[in-house]
């Protein structure tokens, strides 16, 4: 089995409500972290998703995350050295589809694999500056089923963090 993912498109999504535009002050262990991503990814059957077209989960996800962005605005910023530039910058959020179904994936679990799930980090990405937080939907064959992806970077968000988020 392999795992091929196409990916069908990449934006930046923007926070619905402007953020304060201030500089908040990171920790010194925020400073000390190590540059990198930190990741779930949740699953879901087809049953789970009440019949929504690939064009509905998407849009939901992109609203949410962009009402989520007004909340948690310093995900939407950028880390310039000790600081985070609360500026809006946005999150970005990663649409891909792959042909094969979620039943087949969760056979043949394979720990390389779920990596592929993650959002693509592109050229100039980088978990030390921008973006802070990316998000990625990935639509398994004949509508079998959806991964969510959220990445965040660690040197703003931990786990108990990344549950706020998420929740």
């Amino acid at each position: 089995m392999d795992l091929e993912i196409e990916v069908m498109g990449r934006e930046v999504i923007k926070p619905a409500t402007p953020s304060p535009h201030n500089h908040i002050q990171r920790s010194l262990l925020d400073m000390s972290i190590p540059a990198m991503y930190f990741s779930t990814i949740f699953l879901y059957k087809s049953e789970d998703l009440v019949t929504a077209s690939p064009e509905v989960i998407s849009k939901k996800l992109k609203s949410s995350l962009s009402e989520t962005l007004s909340r948690l605005y310093p995900l939407a910023g950028e880390i310039e050295g000790v600081s985070i530039n609360c500026n809006d910058k946005g999150a970005v959020f990663t649409e891909a589809r792959t042909n094969l179904l979620l039943p087949e994936f969760l056979k043949t679990l394979n720990v390389d694999y779920l990596a592929e799930l993650r959002p693509k980090i592109e050229d100039g990405d980088s978990p030390s500056g921008w973006p802070l937080l990316s998000v990625g939907v990935t639509f398994f064959g004949s509508g079998s089923g959806v991964a969510v992806s959220v990445n965040v970077s660690h040197r703003i968000c931990g786990a108990a963090s990344l549950l706020t988020l998420v929740t």
